[in-house]
């Protein structure tokens, strides 16, 4: 306990070097930058007590394997756990409404996240990078993909969208390489340019039964033999498709 800087509650430092950590009872903060660039650390378990972690908190924790974080918590800054690149699972609470930006950029490690089922806010760039993960399911209380939210996630097989989201931001799933399909939910209005080289994404169905505005470019990432159907009347495009992306149905 000696080796962490706590006062009042909170967590503003690590001065040792093990790798395997135990934040005591009581902690209730892990203040911004608390363990910023601690590469040594492997392991490390928060206390029941724990109710917020800042911004950056753990970022380029580079070694840690495995986190869990405490049901009590309530608020994550952004950046927590960016750059935690053999981070290869993390246990979130299923109270959290609020995963902001860049939370889990670069956790290239990362193979399976279960979302927390009660999430209002994916922030941007909030899954950046995450080369391992295969699969995602986006809790229903989510409305909007956010810009860059699981760009570069060059892993990803698969990725559910909850009926209720309504606008899916710039490069929402940029270089995801390894998608072949993806059905926008019916109640999406708004699709921006968010399939910058999606090279094996070979089938889009838009469920909607309204107009929905595409953004310039939105197609354009797209394998050549591309095949995009939709249910409604008309689409508004601010460009138009090229024959190449497949009829529109």
């Amino acid at each position: 306990m000696s080796d962490f800087v706590i006062e009042n509650g909170v967590v503003t430092a690590y001065t040792g070097e093990e790798t395997a950590l135990c934040l005591p009872h009581g902690v209730h903060t892990v203040a911004d930058r608390a363990f910023f660039n601690c590469d040594r650390i492997v392991s490390l378990r928060l206390p029941k007590t724990l109710r917020k972690i800042g911004h950056s908190a753990f970022g380029n924790c580079s070694s840690l394997r495995a986190i869990r974080v405490p049901r009590g918590v309530r608020e994550i800054g952004e950046g927590a756990f960016e750059g935690c690149s053999s981070l290869e699972e993390i246990r979130l609470p299923g109270g959290l409404r609020r995963l902001p930006d860049d939370v889990l950029r670069r956790c290239s490690a990362l193979t399976v996240l279960v979302l927390p089922r009660r999430l209002t806010l994916l922030g941007c760039n909030a899954l950046r990078d995450c080369a391992s993960l295969r699969e995602i399911r986006i809790p229903r209380g989510i409305k909007k993909l956010h810009i860059g939210v699981m760009a570069d996630c060059a892993s990803l097989q698969r990725a559910t969208l909850p009926k209720g989201l309504r606008v899916i931001g710039e490069d929402a799933f940029m270089g995801c390489i390894a998608l072949e399909s993806l059905v926008i939910p019916p109640r999406a209005f708004s699709v921006s340019a968010a399939f910058e080289r999606c090279g094996a994404l070979h089938t889009i169905r838009f469920k909607s039964k309204r107009k929905i505005e595409l953004g310039v470019g939105v197609f354009s990432g797209l394998p050549a033999d591309a095949y995009i159907t939709y249910g409604g009347e008309s689409c508004v495009f601010e460009e138009m498709i090229k024959p190449q992306f497949g009829p529109l149905y």
